[in-house]
């Protein structure tokens, strides 16, 4: 099939997470940068992932906010995806974070 071009998305971020071993607690956070500031800005947090999975999380203006999982805002020109490991009992594991963007 030919490539589709869907200008409906919204801004997409997806993290996949394997647990290798131990007990994970994971936390993802999308942070815009203040061009002022310097300073890293957070808008959408997840909540703490303890097992591999995929989750997909989504930013744009035009979205009905909802708690851990898609916020009512831009992704800015500056952002970044962070990925903190809590508590745990010697964790190991793999997170890959993709995103897909409207232009």
């Amino acid at each position: 099939s030919n490539l589709k071009i869907n200008r409906q998305a919204k801004n997409k971020v997806t993290v996949d997470l394997t647990k290798n071993s131990g007990t994970i607690d994971v936390t993802v956070t999308i942070q815009n940068k203040d061009p002022a500031s310097g300073k890293y800005v957070d808008m959408l947090s997840s909540v703490s992932l303890t097992a591999s999975g995929t989750t997909v999380y989504m930013v744009h203006p035009d979205l009905a906010a909802a708690a851990n999982v898609a916020a009512k805002d831009f992704i800015t020109e500056q952002w970044r995806v962070k990925v903190v490991s809590g508590a745990g009992s010697s964790p190991n594991f793999t997170a890959t974070v993709g995103a897909c963007l409207l232009p």
